[in-house]
């Protein structure tokens, strides 16, 4: 059995902690569906991306930046709950 690299496992352990963090808020603002949206408008955004021979990562960025946006821009002058502004965007 291989041994467990330190700094790999008190890099996972941050992540989780950080995880954890960001999801407890998210379900305190009613913002999970949002959230699960963006993390989906990620992929297109990685494939538009690799097809203008782009880094992959800058198109997932970009991507979620403008799906944030246009839910940001419904949800603020009609005071659509996020959850309900992404079902429509999404």
């Amino acid at each position: 059995m291989a041994a467990i690299d330190p700094a790999s496992l008190a890099l996972a352990a941050a992540m989780a902690a950080a995880a954890g963090l960001i999801g407890c808020f998210a379900v305190m603002r009613r913002m999970t569906l949002a959230a699960d949206a963006l993390s989906h408008v990620a992929l297109p955004g990685i494939g538009a991306a690799l097809l203008l021979h782009f880094h992959p990562a800058a198109g997932a960025a970009a991507a979620r930046l403008l799906r944030a946006r246009r839910l940001r821009s419904l949800a603020r002058p009609t005071r659509v709950w996020p959850q309900a502004g992404s079902g429509v965007v999404f």
